[in-house]
């Protein structure tokens, strides 16, 4: 602060030399008239500027010079007394106290955006296994993914997911950060097709205060979050060309400034980035950069849909019952005899998302403690039979002939052969009328 008279050129400073001795010596200085003040003789600042009366306090936090706070006059001499002089220490104290508390509130308002999104993550992971075994399954396509992740773990290298929606993107991800060697760093998950291009910027690399209207407090983006940690960049097929700039800088150098700052920053993270478009189709259409597909795509990973891993579908299926009956705290329920079967021939169009959603709905209005093809409301509607107009299959005339060629004929084999049938025939006529006895009799000619 100093005097300033109307039409006096704004550009004049105060001198640095009187600041720096208050900072470095942490002492106040007064002079009534600088000009005849032998500190002050050889200051070419004082006399150009033609400073006649100074007051500088320096501006204390816990022990510690942070600044100072200056004033003169250059039009009077012998303005300033003992009593301004105590005075500009009283208030550099209390300034200190607000510089002070400022800054921890901001520091506690970032933590508290950090705890925040790890909250989040892990509210979304509970009772959620996130570990190599969690990929449920014993088909060739789980192994080949679980070889995948234990090698995308192992490094720094940027991984790039690929699968149709609901493929299990999102838990592969979660495991690979979980095996890594990162696994006790932040996990931060950012959803690209969720905010316009404006408010992603800033969620992605941050903002300084006043770095646009609302921007009432400094905020860190994701990448400063996840430092020492990974991000999970969901839908980067989604991403601006904009924005896909930035993203490539980071990639790159890891490094980027938040909106409306000029300070660089170093961030140390491991990017996972998934899609379910098809990219290069984009990168020929001039919506997605070509450069950052290459960058992003130093690992890919790509998910195959349910469809094409249905052996693995039964231990899916057997997996989501317990974890769902689990979460609802009831006791676990089965499938009826059957319905397993209309799961292989479904073609599941949402993945594993909609399996479970499917058993979800099901568990909840099915009652009792099995799960009938009736609780699933017409989701088998559209499966045909494999032969709709062959009708029943005609009993084959030489049904156990292979099997009867092969055995020694004794006094035995006649009721161990028929037992055998009987018992196949009655576990086949349960299995078609849904665990229904009385029906399973009907179908069998029996009387009960």
């Amino acid at each position: 602060m100093r005097n300033i008279n109307e039409g006096e050129n704004e550009s004049k400073r105060s001198p640095q030399s009187i600041v720096r001795e208050v900072i470095q010596g942490g002492q106040s200085v007064m002079s009534a008239d600088a000009r005849a003040d032998a500190r002050f003789v050889e200051s070419e600042s004082v006399i150009a500027e033609n400073i006649l009366s100074i007051l500088c306090v320096p501006l204390i936090i816990k022990e510690r010079i942070a600044g100072a706070i200056y004033v003169d006059h250059r039009q009077a001499r012998h303005l300033f007394s003992q009593k301004d002089l105590n005075f500009l220490e009283a208030f550099a104290d209390q300034a200190a106290i607000a510089i002070e508390n400022a800054r921890l509130y901001e520091e506690l308002e970032e933590a508290r955006t950090r705890l925040s999104l790890e909250n989040e993550s892990l509210r979304r992971e509970v009772l959620v296994e996130k570990h190599l075994d969690s990929v449920v399954g014993q088909s060739e396509a789980v192994a080949k993914i679980q070889f995948s992740i234990r090698k995308a773990a192992s490094g720094n290298s940027t991984v790039l997911l690929r699968g149709e929606s609901g493929s299990g993107k999102g838990l592969v991800a979660r495991i690979i950060h979980n095996v890594s060697p990162r696994r006790n760093g932040p996990f931060i998950k950012f959803n690209c097709a969720a905010l316009p291009e404006t408010l992603a910027e800033s969620e992605l690399f941050g903002h300084e205060k006043g770095a646009f209207t609302g921007a009432d407090r400094r905020k860190l983006g994701r990448f400063e979050l996840a430092n020492n940690g990974t991000i999970f960049l969901d839908e980067i097929g989604k991403v601006t060309l904009a924005i896909q700039a930035k993203l490539l800088r980071v990639v790159e150098d890891k490094e980027f400034e938040r909106v409306g700052g000029t300070q660089t920053i170093k961030t140390d993270v491991k990017i996972i980035a998934a899609t379910n478009l098809d990219i290069e189709r984009a990168i020929d259409q001039g919506t997605f950069r070509e450069d950052l597909y290459y960058r992003l795509n130093i690992i890919p990973l790509v998910m195959p849909p349910l469809r094409d891993r249905k052996d693995d579908i039964p231990l899916l299926a057997e997996h989501f019952i317990r974890k769902i009956c689990r979460d609802l705290g009831i006791e676990t329920k089965h499938l009826e005899p059957g319905v397993l079967d209309l799961f292989v021939r479904y073609n599941w169009p949402g993945n594993i998302r909609e399996l479970e959603a499917t058993l979800h709905r099901a568990i909840v209005m099915s009652n009792g403690d099995t799960i009938t093809r009736n609780d699933f409301y017409g989701l088998f509607g559209d499966i045909v039979p494999a032969s709709p107009d062959a009708g029943p299959v005609p009993m084959p005339g030489s049904l156990l002939n292979p099997v009867i060629g092969k055995m020694d004929i004794t006094s035995d084999i006649y009721d161990e052969v028929m037992s055998s049938v009987d018992r196949q025939l009655i576990e086949r006529a349960l299995e078609s009328s849904g665990g229904r006895i009385r029906e399973a009799a009907r179908r069998l000619g029996l009387a009960r």
